[in-house]
């Protein structure tokens, strides 16, 4: 029961274990994100941001479930986040959740042109992820179509765009 666990997280985050509770805290927010208790998953999210305690990988984690709080109602702010993100300190592994959230903030505030480099950056990134980052944690239905919306194309002069068409015609 997800409300019951959200219950005892907030237990645990109320007197952390030594070093653990920006662990806990992110739980505890997608908990709260899972429960549709944005506010309060975003509030969350915003004080491991500011925690200097916390790691630069759970940092990125609270920014990107900020990010998605901020997409509910405020793109703008979405964007701004996710613009504000050091790239060059984001794991390859991670870098396509980024330029993802931020080409679907940029739809939602400019439109599909506005957002189509971070969403073919993500494209190409995904890539580097693992394979438990990017791809779906059920089993697939459909097989993707090929070849991509131009708009998701990675350039074809890119690396990226040689791996993805492997083998392919």
């Amino acid at each position: 029961n997800l409300r019951a666990n959200s219950s005892i997280l907030d237990r645990i985050v109320s007197s952390p274990i030594s070093g653990d509770g920006d662990r806990y805290r992110l739980f505890q927010a997608k908990a709260a994100e899972d429960l549709g208790e944005f506010g309060k998953a975003a509030k969350l999210y915003r004080a491991i941001i500011a925690d200097a305690r916390a790691t630069a990988d759970e940092k990125l984690t609270a920014q990107l479930g900020l990010a998605r709080q901020q997409m509910l109602a405020d793109p703008g702010a979405a964007v701004r986040t996710l613009t504000g993100i050091d790239k060059t300190q984001v794991a390859k592994k991670r870098a396509w959740e980024v330029d993802l959230l931020e080409g679907r903030s940029e739809a939602l505030v400019d439109g599909d042109t506005a957002a189509a480099p971070a969403l073919k950056r993500a494209w190409a990134e995904a890539l580097d992820a693992g394979p438990g980052s990017a791809a779906p944690s059920g089993p697939v239905i459909a097989k993707p179509a090929w070849p991509l919306p131009s708009a998701l194309r990675p350039a074809a002069s890119s690396p990226a765009f040689s791996r993805c068409t492997a083998g392919r015609s």
